[in-house]
Parts: structure tokens; C-alpha cells; sequence
């Protein structure tokens, strides 16, 4: 297939050409797959030009997709999700919030510049979580769809009510189980776009094994603060990031736990050795914790200890600011259960 081809939607699509699709499979193979672009034009919760209309297109056609912002005048661009939540993400796509006009990914290896001009609000009320990654079912193949998707250039806050079955989540919802690769990469997740004020979600990022939280250039760096319980609850790659701290990782923002992780196969991996990868985790009540206890009355009262074994730690500055030398401290900076 050569050219572009125009596919008329509210919202209007570019088609792109063939994508190397990169899945959980025993091998690398290339697919021809024709994805669309999706541009928001206003913060309206539904309709026309919405961020929830471009998910749902973005649903609709097979390939990996791009989401982008180009929302008249300057400044941040809020789009309240409080009393209708975006639809579940169920097929492979991309959203840009660099792409807004003016809006720029970080470049300092300390500190940070990036420009946010995206932020998705879940204004403390009725919507559980920002966005939700969840690949789809083809009842028409029998089989799941592709589920590569990447998230970056956003401030989500707000999130922190409970979905219909009583299970809280918060700005971004995903797992091992229900996408193939995840890459959440320079967003703001419950800091304002200032980067300075902390507006939480209950939990930041829910991940799973073979996701990718940040990573090691600066323009990958999250900022995951300011969240009611964790910064991170799962596994996965963690690293480059600031945990607990404004977007400097000068002050405290903090999270009551940053990273929370429990299992017993070695499914996470926080920091690393190469440059850029260890992340600051600062400023929290618990910079991290592995496992749980608690206490039941069922059959009969004791306490259970749900495990977290098997992590690897390395190369993070715990209790220090960004610059790896000022005190920026946690209450506790390790918890294990056992």
C-alpha cells in the first residue's frame, strides 16, 4: 500500500504506514499494521474533538494509534473526567501529550524543564482511574488484540475513588495480564502541571511484569508524588523517575508509600547501573515496601504476611534529593514483611 489514505471520524485520522509491533512473543516478527492519528481539540468530558471520543476511535481501528493534543490557546488544558471516566484503552496506541503546542519533554539530567500542558482530572470525585490499559477481546477472530501501548507527556490527578467492584485504583491502571508492553514515560502523576502541587491520585501506577515505568534518558523521567497510598504498586522495570518529590526533586511531595511490591518471582527491577536509570525515591513515608501483613478473623483470628521476594534494587538515591547530596528524607526507607 503506498500514499496516504484520509478515514473521515469526529475526530480526523491520518493513516501511517506499516509498525513493527513489538509483543510478548517468543520472537521479533513485523506487521503490517495500519495505525491512525487522533487529534484532541478541546477538554470537553465527551463528544466531538474529546479526548474520550479519540479513545474510542482509537478502539475501533486495528493498529498501533497515536492520540494527540492540539488545543487552541496557550496555558494548561484540563479536561475534567470527574463525572464520566474515559473509556478503557483496549487496543494499542500511543498518547502524546508532548504533542500539544508549546509542550516540551524534560532534557536536564537534575532538575527538570519539561513543559506540561495536558492534565487529566479526576477532581477528587467519582471517576476510580485516569486511564485504564485493558487489551480487547475480537469476539469476530476469537482472539486478544494487540496490546503495546505508551503514555507520556501528561499530569493525571485526581483519581481516587473506588470502580464498581470496590477496588481502588488511581492514574494509571495496567498489568502483565492485560497488555502485551506498557511504557509510561515524563508524566506528572499527582503533581499539577506546575510540578510543584501535589493533587493525588490514591495509587499512582498499578504495573506488571514487562512494563516499563520511565526509563534512562531525562525526557523519560515521571514524577510520581502526592499519591493517598502508593507512588507505584506492582512490577515491572522502574527507573529514572522521582518518587516522592516535586518535579526538581528539590522538595517533598510525598506519597505514603513510593513503590509497593509484593509476589514471589523476580518482577521488579528498581534502578539500575547504567546512567540515568537509578531513580530518586525521596520524601515518603516509606520510600519502598515489599509485602504486607494484616490481621483476619476468618477462619480464626491471626495475621496474615503477604510476601514481596526476589526484587533488585540498584543504583537509586534513597533520602537525598536529586542532586544526590541535600537531605530529603523518608520516614522509613525500606519495609519488608516476613
Amino acid at each position: 500500500m503506498s500514499g496516504t489514505t484520509t478515514r473521515i471520524f469526529y475526530i480526523l485520522p491520518v493513516v501511517r504506514g506499516p509498525l513493527l509491533l513489538l509483543g510478548l512473543v517468543s520472537c521479533l516478527a513485523t506487521v503490517t499494521a495500519w495505525g491512525a492519528d487522533f487529534v484532541v481539540t478541546n477538554t470537553n468530558p465527551t463528544g466531538p474533538g474529546s479526548l474520550d471520543e479519540a479513545i474510542a476511535n482509537a478502539n475501533g481501528v486495528i493498529g498501533e494509534d497515536r492520540i494527540l493534543f492540539n488545543i487552541p490557546g496557550a496555558g494548561v488544558h484540563r479536561i475534567d473526567v470527574s463525572q464520566k471516566g474515559l473509556p478503557e484503552l483496549s487496543e494499542s496506541v500511543v498518547i502524546d501529550g508532548f504533542s500539544q503546542p508549546g509542550a516540551k519533554p524534560n532534557s536536564l539530567a537534575v532538575g527538570d524543564n519539561a513543559v506540561i500542558l495536558i492534565q487529566i482530572d479526576g477532581q477528587l470525585n467519582q471517576a476510580p482511574v485516569g486511564l485504564r490499559l485493558n487489551k480487547g477481546y475480537d469476539t469476530n477472530t476469537q482472539q486478544y488484540r494487540p496490546g503495546n501501548f505508551a503514555i507520556r507527556g501528561l499530569s493525571i490527578t485526581g483519581f481516587v475513588q473506588t470502580d464498581s467492584n470496590g477496588v481502588a485504583t488511581g492514574g494509571i491502571g495496567l498489568s502483565s495480564f492485560s497488555v502485551d508492553s506498557a511504557l509510561i514515560a515524563g508524566n506528572l502523576i499527582g503533581l499539577a502541571p506546575d510540578g510543584e502541587t501535589g493533587r493525588g491520585n490514591y495509587i499512582g501506577v498499578v504495573s506488571g511484569p514487562g512494563n516499563i515505568v520511565g526509563g534512562t534518558d531525562p525526557a523519560s523521567r515521571n514524577v510520581i508524588s502526592g499519591n493517598t497510598l502508593y507512588g507505584i504498586d506492582g512490577k515491572g522495570v522502574v527507573n529514572g523517575n522521582y518518587i516522592g518529590t516535586n518535579a526538581n526533586g528539590s522538595k517533598p511531595v510525598p506519597n505514603r508509600t513510593g513503590i509497593y511490591y509484593t509476589g514471589e518471582t523476580p518482577n521488579i527491577v528498581i534502578g539500575g547501573t547504567a546512567p540515568g536509570a537509578g531513580n530518586v525515591i525521596s520524601g515518603n513515608t516509606t520510600a519502598i515496601q515489599f509485602g504486607t501483613s494484616f490481621r483476619t478473623n476468618f477462619p480464626y483470628p491471626h495475621t496474615v504476611f503477604v510476601t514481596g521476594n526476589r526484587a533488585r534494587i540498584q543504583g537509586n538515591f534513597i533520602g537525598t534529593a536529586a542532586d544526590g547530596v541535600s537531605p530529603l528524607s523518608n520516614k522509613f526507607s525500606i519495609e519488608i514483611a516476613y
